[in-house]
């Protein structure tokens, strides 16, 4: 599955092209990156954005999720929340 497709968007510059954050490949198939749609669909001179590894990008989201988020009091309080529904 891709984890940020649909939901990152194109960072670069300033405030970003807005462009969404589709997946590509490299050429061999082999590597799977997160690219900017606006850059991969028109000319490249809209976008200054970089691909960035898939792998790499999912890491560092799920990383600072599960320190920020996924922590014991944090996940009590969200089901207790949720329980006394």
């Amino acid at each position: 599955t891709n984890l940020l497709t649909g939901v990152a968007v194109c960072g670069c510059g300033g405030d970003g092209c807005g462009g969404g954050m589709t997946t590509a490949t490299g050429k061999s198939g082999q590597y799977r990156y997160y690219a900017c749609s606006r850059r991969a669909t028109a000319a490249t001179t809209e976008c200054r954005g970089r691909r960035i590894p898939m792998e790499k990008l999912d890491d560092i989201v799920v990383k600072a999720v599960s320190k920020h988020v996924l922590q014991p009091d944090r996940l009590s309080t969200l089901l207790k929340t949720w329980l006394d529904r």
